[in-house]
């Protein structure tokens, strides 16, 4: 056998070499797993925001692996306590980025936490869809979110509370989330003919709102918007504003969990908020899994917007494949999507479309819808 035939025959075998030692790899490459990173509340006085949405995710997630997974991949979760904080939510995302190298996001409970990471997303090319963020602020930063916009939410208040009650009085936690909702709400209340005659904020962390409500006291207002981040922060400003005397009609907004609704300062509050799960089969069956997991969810919402989105990504991917560009692309013009929430879409802003909101009233510790 002459020199050349050996050295064809060894070409022959290190071609087939590589292409068995590659073939595997490359198999198993498309196979990966994709993976989701969350970021939210999942502690503190927030939690009752995040956690339900991490546990409708999750219970999305088993549901789809169960099934094959996306075009055979199986999803993972991996989760980080933002606690409702720019900062926080900063450093964990810059942790499932550079370190568990996610694929995609799904997370942001709190508007504070969506704001402060807008441009690391932007700038790592990641995709973040939030289950429950709503500050004006957000639209147009290439975020999507499964959650009316402020925007919507304070003109619909306004224009209930100008029927009754001509002159309001606001308390407002200084958040990104509170400040902007604030601005929603009083900007058509005025421009309806309502007066504010009182606008005061407090610092996260407050626990004694006394010199606050004593100066809205002497405004004497018709109704008091109780503004906070958390419903234990509205259950105390609620419990001080009674024990001072201040009778006036209170009203809030998108308060979750049972901090709020236990305490007996809060009876009769106005709360305004998203209408719960749809009424159906499927979400009969998935508050079942819920509960039957984790026990009652503190806002079903929350946990059912996150469930939505998992399978709105899901959907996206086998559209229109795995590039986040095209995935952005696909949701800007995505039909109307029919999901435990309710029907929605989103518009040029990344905003949904298709929630509405729904008028409830505390009493005796729970929330009746109020017709009125």
């Amino acid at each position: 056998m002459n020199k050349k035939l050996l050295t064809f025959i060894g070409t022959i075998i290190f071609i087939l070499a590589v292409i068995l030692v590659t073939r595997p790899h490359s198999v198993q490459k498309s196979k990966e797993d994709i993976k989701i990173g969350f970021f939210g509340p999942l502690s503190g006085e927030t939690a009752p925001y995040g956690e339900p949405a991490l546990r409708g995710l999750t219970i999305a997630a088993d549901e789809i692996n169960k099934q094959g997974g996306i075009d055979g991949r199986k999803i993972i979760i991996i989760a980080e306590d933002s606690k409702c904080s720019g900062k926080d939510a900063t450093t964990a995302v810059q942790k499932l980025i550079n370190i568990d190298r996610v694929d995609y996001f799904i997370g942001g409970s709190c508007s504070s936490e969506v704001l402060a990471v807008t441009d690391l997303m932007k700038a790592s090319d990641k995709l973040l869809i939030s289950p429950f963020a709503s500050s004006t602020q957000i639209a147009g930063k290439g975020v999507f979110r499964v959650v009316p916009s402020d925007a919507e939410s304070g003109p619909f208040m306004a224009q209930y509370f100008i029927k009754k009650y001509k002159t309001m009085a606001i308390i407002t936690e200084q958040t990104d989330y509170g400040t902007a909702l604030r601005d929603a709400l009083v900007t058509p209340y005025e421009a309806a003919g309502g007066i504010v005659v009182s606008s005061e904020g407090f610092a996260p962390g407050t626990t004694d709102y006394r010199t606050i409500l004593q100066k809205i006291k002497a405004t004497n207002p018709e109704i008091l918007f109780i503004n906070p981040q958390s419903g234990a922060a509205g259950a105390r400003i609620a419990k001080q504003a009674r024990e001072l005397g201040i009778q006036t009609q209170f009203a809030t907004y998108f308060i979750t969990g049972n901090d709020f609704t236990s305490e007996p300062a809060s009876n009769g509050t106005i709360l305004f908020d998203i209408p719960s799960l749809v009424n159906n089969q499927k979400s009969t069956d998935f508050t079942q899994t819920y509960i039957t997991r984790y026990g009652k969810p503190s806002y079903p919402f929350a946990a059912g917007s996150a469930y939505d989105i998992l399978h709105v990504l899901k959907q996206s991917i086998e559209k229109v494949g795995t590039d986040n560009e095209k995935i952005r692309n696909y949701l800007y013009t995505m039909p109307v999507y029919s999901g435990l929430v309710g029907t929605f879409s989103f518009n040029n802003q990344g905003d949904t479309k298709g929630l509405g909101y729904t008028v409830l009233q505390v009493e005796n510790g729970k929330l009746i819808p109020k017709n009125d």
